[in-house]
């Protein structure tokens, strides 16, 4: 999934704002990474699987 997120007041979401609904969504573990030389930043989330792997 792809997505711009902002808030309602067109401020930016924490790392931990967004995590937090990540982990309401269901995915145990989240990764943010930034993307140089932009001020962007990229988050890959993870859910398990049957069988407790990752994807």
């Amino acid at each position: 999934m792809t997505m711009l997120v902002q808030t309602p007041r067109d401020e930016a979401y924490t790392e931990a704002e967004l995590g937090a609904m990540f982990g309401r969504a269901g995915f145990s573990r989240t990764e943010f990474h930034p993307l140089p030389p932009s001020t962007q930043h990229l988050a890959i989330s993870y859910r398990e699987r049957a069988g407790g792997a990752t994807s």
